[in-house]
């Protein structure tokens, strides 16, 4: 067993926080329940992201069952496309990997299993096998696409959901030295303490993982001889105690120095500023996302209806793009009435603000245009494309600007968004289709972009752009004006 242990106090403040979070449920495993009777939803699992009429809704489109220790969940390659959240225990997440199953990942209480299977129909991408008695909410993936319908803000629980599992890869701490090893090792507790939410620096709930030291050392992806020596040398330190099957974290703030990387966040933020606005440097390569609303001058709407839809924009980017990791705050935007052009920093991955963004942003209309009367229904233009840009006291310039502009006010794109009432039409450039959305995991599907030729200005050379509806009558549709312009 793994034990993560904290303070009596630490204990005292989770267990009341724990509060309406708890499962309600009895369970045939209920000695498992009371044995673990701390462990709870993490503050930013799955069922703790819901609001009390969707966690009633999910309850009420599941069946409960239990699978006892062992048990597998589902199978690699698996077509079944049942979504599965674990009310209690632990599993492990497997894949087949050069000839051996390699542990990568581990899913307890509040967390979903099977949900990308299901929103894009295709086999399961690992096998997941219950660590000890599990209790769970198994919904059908048909349920599940009307509880996303009639509950559109799961849909962007899962999509930051997505984002953080593909960047839970510990903190990008390296694989192939054995610092690294120790590192992962020291993240990987530490992640426990912190998913549980009960670490707050002077302590943490006690919490029990139950896997072996084999099955520790497969996670890490060292011997089991290294973890061996990690856990002796941390516990001379005092960090941790050591027992038979078992390892109690006694030091989380010391836990938390041998896994930290040297240069913190601050740095790398000053590091973007610094880079993006020095007089004199090469223009650097630049995510350069640009929105426009769809007759935004409209004359059955007023200036107070604009204020409205311009204020409305500002808030769904904003947190589109903080759902998706990208800082709002460290970009540089300039305002254009009718929409707004964002310039992300250099160093954040161009990734990011295709998924989950786009998926968050086109979650965020919907809703909107489902409350919204006619004068402040928000149809939304939005192109994105990355390349040289230069920033300096005058401003920013740069023909790869002009470029997003030109896919911006493609008419393909415009008659796309009037023609199917979609809420949002999203164009990307080649080189982002090429280099991102093609190999985007997560829930973006790239067999839903259809290639245009973009010819904004007469005198210009056609350029190629990859489009994409979203809400709407007709999402993801292809139309016959864009077919007459396709390459």
């Amino acid at each position: 067993m793994i034990e993560i242990r904290g303070t009596t106090d630490g204990e005292s403040r989770a267990s009341a926080s724990r509060g309406s979070h708890s499962f309600e449920r009895a369970s045939d495993a209920g000695s498992t329940l009371v044995q673990r009777r701390w462990e709870y939803p993490a503050q930013r699992s799955f069922w703790h992201s819901l609001d009390a009429t969707e966690r009633k809704a999910f309850a009420a489109a599941a069946r409960e069952q239990a699978f006892g220790g062992g048990t597998t969940l589902c199978w690699q390659d698996d077509t079944t496309t049942d979504v599965i959240m674990i009310e209690s225990g632990w599993t492990k997440v497997t894949v087949a990997a050069e000839g051996r199953e390699r542990i990568i990942a581990v899913r307890g209480p509040g967390d979903t299993i099977g949900e990308r299977a299901a929103l894009v129909k295709t086999g399961r991408s690992a096998t997941v096998v219950a660590l000890e008695n599990v209790q769970a909410l198994v919904v059908t993936a048909d349920r599940f696409h009307e509880l996303l319908i009639e509950h559109p803000h799961i849909l962007e629980v899962l999509k930051r959901q997505e984002y953080e599992r593909q960047a839970e890869d510990l903190g990008g701490v390296p694989h192939g030295e054995s610092v690294g090893k120790e590192r992962r090792l020291a993240s990987l507790l530490l992640e426990f303490a912190l998913r549980r939410g009960g670490y707050e620096r002077d302590g943490a709930v006690t919490i029990t993982l139950p896997m072996s030291c084999t099955e520790l050392a497969d996670w890490v992806d060292a011997p089991d001889e290294a973890v061996d020596r990690y856990l002796n040398s941390w516990q001379q330190r005092g960090v941790v105690h050591v027992a038979q099957r078992h390892v109690t974290v006694v030091d989380a703030a010391g836990l938390e120095k041998i896994y930290r990387t040297p240069a913190g966040d601050l740095a790398s933020q000053r590091s973007d500023q610094a880079l993006s606005s020095l007089p004199g440097t090469m223009p650097l390569n630049h995510s350069i996302f640009f929105t426009d609303i769809a007759a935004f001058g409209d004359p059955s709407r007023d200036d107070d209806d604009r204020r409205v839809v311009h204020n409305a924009l500002y808030t769904m980017l904003r947190e589109s793009f903080e759902g998706s990791n990208v800082p709002w705050q460290r970009c540089i935007h300039e305002d254009r009435g009718d929409g707004i052009l964002t310039v992300v920093p250099p160093t954040v991955s161009t990734v990011s603000l295709v998924e989950p963004l786009i998926a968050l942003l086109a979650a965020r209309l919907r809703r909107h245009n489902r409350r919204a009367g006619s004068p402040v229904r928000i149809q939304l233009r939005a192109a994105l494309h990355v390349g040289p840009v230069r920033v300096d006291h005058t401003g920013l310039s740069g023909h790869s600007l002009i470029h997003t502009a030109r896919l911006l006010d493609a008419p393909v794109l415009k008659r796309a968004l009037a023609t199917m009432e979609a809420d949002l039409a999203f164009i990307a450039s080649d080189h982002v289709y090429d280099t991102v959305i093609k190999h985007a995991g997560g829930f973006v599907d790239p067999a839903a972009y259809q290639r245009l030729k973009v010819q904004a200005k007469r005198n210009e050379s056609p350029i190629a752009g990859w489009m994409s509806l979203a809400g709407g009558s007709g999402a993801m549709s292809r139309l016959p004006e864009a077919r007459q312009e396709a390459c």
